[in-house]
């Protein structure tokens, strides 16, 4: 299942990093907290998004991003 498949990438990210929502009708959510001033964690992150979302598009879904960035 490809829920697993994005679950398994964001433990391997070693980071806060979770996975929730209304998965029973194929949605769900990821909150991922990392140092953006931290290129090698940033580009570790940024791959894990983008695979995230070529699975959803290949799939025929969507993908729709908000974002919180913290004041430091």
């Amino acid at each position: 299942m490809k829920i697993e498949l994005s679950k398994r990438d964001l433990d391997d990210l070693h980071i806060f990093a979770s996975l929730c929502g209304h998965i029973g009708d194929g949605n769900f959510h990821t909150f991922i907290m990392y140092d953006r001033k931290n290129p090698e964690e940033r580009g570790r992150v940024e791959t894990v998004v983008h695979t995230m979302v070529k699975r959803a598009l290949e799939m025929e879904g969507s993908c729709t991003v908000s974002t919180t960035l913290s004041a430091s």
